[in-house]
């Protein structure tokens, strides 16, 4: 296939989404969580304690519908809330051990598989797989700040 002949991707990628969908929300399902929450409950575990206005940015939400993540979190067991140390209006979210714990052990064979399909690509191929993830990561947040934003396109 020539370069100026691409494949019809619209139905691949809308699958894949699908299906990326369809295995978070089952992993957050058995955690008594939704899928929102479990994202955010990753977001804490990869880049450790943060504040709730850290995650909002994270998330691409507002303050307030952050909190009311933390709030079902937190009553489920998986994160704990801590003053800031020097900002007394705002809290230090961080993920409870054991619940990272839960958390992975859900993630275990996905991770495995993951890694032995990663083990069948060259690292320059892999490397092209994620500079296509990153650029349509960008692409998702603009279209998703397009569509919560639509004035701002005026």
């Amino acid at each position: 296939m020539s370069r100026d002949e691409k494949p019809q991707y619209g139905d691949v990628i809308q699958d894949f989404a699908a299906q990326l969908v369809f295995f978070h929300e089952t992993v957050a399902d058995q955690l008594g969580l939704n899928a929102t929450d479990l994202k955010c409950a990753g977001i804490l575990r990869r880049k450790g304690p943060l504040t709730g206005k850290e995650l909002a940015e994270s998330m691409h939400l507002t303050t307030a519908a952050i909190t009311k993540i933390l709030d079902k979190l937190e009553r489920a067991g998986f994160i704990t809330r801590e003053k800031h140390q020097t900002d007394r209006r705002s809290i230090i979210a961080r993920v409870i051990p054991e619940a990272q714990e839960r958390i992975e052990k859900l993630y275990a064979s996905f991770a495995q598989s993951m890694s032995q399909l990663f083990g069948t690509y060259s690292n320059d191929e892999i490397k092209l797989i994620f500079d296509f993830i990153i650029r349509a990561r960008s692409v998702f947040i603009e279209e998703t700040a397009k569509l919560r934003n639509p004035l701002d396109d005026e």
